[in-house]
């Protein structure tokens, strides 16, 4: 029985984030054709990242000051997130997004399957790699939340 209800329990949180996937898609307007070669990547990101937070949570578990700390931030933002009002999400207001095109220069039309788009001499980011900065950045704020 624990085993079925962790299954369905995966089931759901993947269902979800395919909800997620398809609105960042449709909010950067990225055609099915390269749809795939985002979330390749993503998933690449993903593992990725999630070697780099096992490796720290491995090194963090040894204090347990830390793990007091982390669970008393868990708690609060639980409260925080139950109490809040229901906002709708735009990815144009998000922090990552907004400080990449801050820093970097991003263009305003896909160029093929390509992540970088050499302009006028200097290399610029396509809407493909912004959706790809900000599917890893949704999947590690998913997993954070599970």
């Amino acid at each position: 029985m624990e085993f079925l209800t962790g299954f369905l329990i995966e089931k759901v949180f993947a269902l979800d984030n395919l909800f997620v996937f398809v609105a960042i898609f449709q909010f950067f307007a990225i055609p099915a054709t390269y749809q795939h070669r985002v979330l390749f990547f993503g998933l690449l990101g993903a593992l990725v990242f999630r070697v780099i937070f096992i490796a720290l949570g491995a090194v963090l578990l040894k204090y347990k000051v830390l793990v007091i700390a982390f669970g008393v931030l868990l708690a609060a933002t639980g409260v925080k997130i139950l109490f809040a009002p229901k906002k709708p999400i735009n990815p144009e207001a998000n922090v990552t997004i907004r400080l990449l095109r801050r820093l970097l220069p991003v263009t305003s039309q896909l160029e093929g399957q390509n992540f970088f788009h050499r302009l006028a001499g200097t290399w610029n980011l396509t809407p493909l790699l912004v959706a790809l900065v900000f599917i890893d950045m949704s999947d590690i704020l998913f997993r954070q939340i599970r």
